[in-house]
């Protein structure tokens, strides 16, 4: 084959997009659909690999892509302060526009990145882009959050990165969408239900005041956040969720090219982030914006005394909006931790940015001095009011579960979607490595989306034999009736089923330890919980099986347990007083 000969760049799995008369090069794993292999597979195409499998240089984009963003996080402030007429500090607009802006730029370094390394070595590449009639600016950031889960909207990042890279190629038109999330269902509630709808809001709104805590998306469960509500019904007032609506918004052209951070020539990613995020802005931020401040002024006309949330800090616009504008009115911004991982790596974007914006931060038992937040460990509120469970050798079941995540990179991590072939093969080497008997005990319980990976399918092609269940059953019904629970991440899950007791063995990759983590994780290895092989895990279940309650209850493995609980997923059966009491010192100080 001449050397010169060119070949054609694959950027998307939409096989439209594709040119199989020329030698094919696909940009990683997320264009060959494993249920369209009959397809690619003749094709016998070259698969990029990731530039993330260098760790050093993984480690070296997390300190570029953030350093990146606190630069450009001013920058943007001013000038939206400037276009929209106001004037608020940088920590309002880092609650209002910080979750979208770190996430785009982690997203655009990486596909800049990406196509960059395909053309070093393969300079003679042709490629098939998205015609610019065809591209979409997201509403919002939720929108943007579901876009960059989806073939089409990366295609027209990929295609506007290659024209300011000066890679012209032959464009076709296509309809960008959101494939992976439900379509808005018909809103068919009674007038019931619309009237107790509009006395609830009416009933929060109206009596908010200077002594109200504002609570929304606490993370508790229903029951429990019930309970709050009745004894501090007083001082504490739900937030009624409400969406701004920017579909009817036009774009205003002349407004955006006024948000191009540089004036000057530059080289690398600055002059693509320079050229592509006048465009990308979600309307929300801009053309929007003004509807979103005047509706929030409208239903809070009184700031509160406190907001408090674990999760709203991200897609919820009209959330951010009154805790953006609150806080620059002395309200104090309360947050808590949503899920696992956090104070675990060194890296996480997430803990950094909830931590920057608010001013008390509950952890699940980890400490932290370095931040804007006071730090204060605490018990896991997704679990307050959870009873434990046990060891139970009367169980058969071995609940495998595993995840899921786009196909497309979406923010620098420890575990990334890059990875996620290895990931899925290490799913193969453990189940491979079980008995017999082991198998036919073994229920794999999905992820609820698959985002196109065909999970289910790869499992049973490679183990007919395996029973695969879907998320029906809840999750706390479904961990009580098993014998042991697996996890190949280190997830939520990991810290709920280590606080419920409930036996587990997890194998999983750990990069970039805090060092108090790294202390506790390689305690957790010492006693067999923890292991870094998919076939040690195996071997260890082979082995235990017979008698997990022994196992699970010897005095080491227990405390070792109790101390990773103390640290990351800390419980209490007095959990939920303890919360409780917290409302009530929050109220009164």
């Amino acid at each position: 084959m001449n050397s010169e000969e060119k070949k054609f760049l694959a950027t998307t799995a939409i096989e439209e997009f594709w040119d199989t008369s020329k030698p094919i090069v696909f940009l990683g794993e997320r264009c060959r659909l494993y249920r369209r292999r009959s397809f690619w597979e003749p094709l016998k195409g070259v698969v990029l690999p990731s530039p993330w499998e260098d760790k050093e240089r993984l480690y070296a984009a997390f300190k570029y892509v953030d350093d990146f963003y606190e630069c450009m996080l001013p920058i943007l402030a001013d000038k939206l302060n400037t276009i929209h007429g106001v004037n608020f500090g940088k920590k309002y607009w880092r609650i209002l526009i910080g979750p979208w802006l770190f996430h785009y730029v982690h997203v655009l370094y990486d596909r800049y990145l990406s196509l960059k390394g395909a053309l070093n070595k393969y300079p003679n590449l042709v490629t098939i882009g998205l015609s610019e009639e065809s591209f979409v600016i997201p509403q919002d950031y939720n929108e943007f959050i579901k876009l960059i889960s989806d073939d089409s909207y990366n295609l027209q990042l990929y295609t506007k990165i290659l024209d300011l890279l000066g890679e012209k190629s032959q464009k076709k038109s296509y309809k960008v969408t959101q494939k992976y999330i439900e379509s808005e269902k018909e809103d068919k509630r009674s007038f019931k239900s619309y009237l107790y709808q509009f006395i609830k809001k009416f009933f929060h709104e109206f009596f908010v005041n200077k002594k109200t805590l504002l609570i929304f998306n606490p993370y508790f469960t229903s029951d429990f956040g019930k309970k709050i509500l009745e004894k501090e019904r007083e001082n504490v007032r739900l937030l009624v969720d409400k969406k701004v609506d920017c579909k009817s918004i036009l774009i205003d052209l002349e407004m955006r090219k006024k948000l191009k951070t540089f004036d000057c020539n530059l080289e690398g990613f600055e002059p693509i982030f320079n050229g592509m995020l006048p465009f990308d802005l979600p309307l929300i931020y801009l053309e929007g914006y003004p509807k979103l401040k005047k509706e929030v002024e409208k239903d809070y006309p009184v700031n509160p005394k406190a907001i408090f949330s674990a999760n709203a800090w991200y897609s919820n616009e009209y959330f951010k909006q009154l805790a953006a504008i609150s806080s620059e009115k002395e309200t104090i911004l309360i947050g808590t931790q949503h899920g696992g991982i956090y104070g675990i790596h060194n890296y996480m974007a997430v803990e950094k940015h909830e931590l920057a914006i608010t001013d008390q931060y509950y952890s699940w038992g980890w400490e932290q001095l370095d931040c804007a937040a006071k730090v204060i460990p605490f018990f896991a509120n997704k679990m307050a009011g959870v009873k434990e469970m046990s060891a139970n050798n009367k169980k058969e079941d071995i609940l495998f579960m595993v995840t899921s995540m786009p196909r497309y990179f979406f923010r620098f991590q420890y575990f990334n979607s890059d990875a996620f072939i290895n990931y899925i093969n290490e799913q193969f080497s453990f189940v491979d490595m079980l008995d017999s008997n082991r198998k036919h005990n073994l229920r794999v319980r999905l992820y609820f989306i698959d985002f196109d990976w065909g999970c289910s399918d790869r499992l049973k092609d490679m183990f007919p034999e395996i029973i695969l269940e879907d998320m029906t059953v809840p999750f706390l019904e479904r961990i009580n009736n098993c014998r042991l629970v697996v996890l190949d991440h280190l997830f939520t899950s990991f810290m709920e089923v280590m606080a419920l007791n409930k036996p587990v063995i997890s194998f999983a990759k750990t990069y970039q330890l805090k060092s108090e983590a790294r202390v506790i994780f390689d305690e957790l290895r010492n006693v067999g919980i923890l292991y870094d092989s998919p076939k040690d895990a195996a071997m260890a279940i082979n082995s235990i099986y017979i008698d997990v309650e022994t196992w699970w209850n010897d005095s080491k493995r227990q405390a070792a347990r109790k101390k990773f609980c103390n640290y990351f997923a800390r419980v209490s059966s007095e959990s939920d007083e303890k919360w409780i009491e917290e409302f009530e010192r929050l109220i009164k100080n």
